[in-house]
C-alpha cells in the first residue's frame, strides 16, 4: 500500500488548491546518494511551486501510529542533498 498511498498523496497535493499556501507545478519522488554517509537516500514527494520559488518535501507514512520526530529530522537532512538545479531537472 505504501507506493499507492504516495501516489494518492501526490495527487491530493496537486489537485487540492487549499492544501498548501502555494500551488504546485509538479510532484515526484527523489532518490540519490548522500556523499557524507555514502548511503542511498529517498524522499517520497518533492514538489515545485508554479512560479519555481518554493519547494515541498514530504514523507508519506501509511500508518495509524504517530510519526516520530526522527522522521522529520531525516527528511530535513535529505532535503539538503538537493539543489535548485536538481529540482528543475525533473
Amino acid at each position: 500500500m505504501g507506493r499507492i498511498f504516495e501516489r494518492m498523496c501526490m495527487q491530493y497535493l496537486l489537485l487540492s488548491p487549499d492544501a498548501l499556501p502555494f500551488s504546485l507545478k509538479e510532484t515526484g519522488r527523489w532518490w540519490g546518494a548522500d556523499p557524507e554517509t555514502r548511503t542511498q537516500e529517498e524522499i517520497d514527494i518533492v514538489g515545485v511551486s508554479q512560479d519555481g520559488s518554493r519547494a515541498l518535501f514530504a514523507e508519506c507514512k501509511y500508518t495509524s501510529e504517530q510519526v516520530k520526530p526522527e522522521v522529520l529530522e531525516r527528511l530535513r537532512r535529505r532535503s539538503r542533498l538537493l539543489t535548485l538545479e536538481d529540482l528543475y531537472r525533473r
